[in-house]
């Protein structure tokens, strides 16, 4: 029987914690073994079928590491010509002079 979402909303329990929703590898693996209408011939998964599945968030979660150590390279990167621009201009803030020829450091 579908159920409406307003009625799970205000039904539905407190959420889980992190702990609540370990379960241990293997029984996870008998579950999937033994869930009807599941899998290719609705039998439940076979262990090729779910070593595929896992291999596949494997590479997904590689994709994203890669993904976001990139975009820190990226900021390191955008940061490193800003500085280059800034030496190149002669100013290491807006409005300050060329200190290291003047013989002083103004602060502004």
């Amino acid at each position: 029987l579908p159920v409406s979402v307003v009625e799970y909303e205000t039904h539905r329990g407190p959420r889980l914690t992190q702990t609540q929703m370990r379960i241990h590898p293997e029984f996870r693996r008998r579950m999937l073994r033994s869930s009807k209408g599941m899998g290719a011939d609705g039998d439940g998964f076979t262990d090729k079928e779910i070593e595929a599945a896992e291999r596949e968030c494997a590479r997904a979660a590689k994709w994203r590491r890669a993904t976001a150590a990139l975009q820190e390279i990226s900021t390191l990167t955008e940061g490193f010509e800003s500085l280059k621009r800034k030496i190149k201009r002669g100013k290491w803030r807006s409005g300050e002079s060329r200190w290291w020829e003047d013989g002083q450091m103004t602060d502004k």
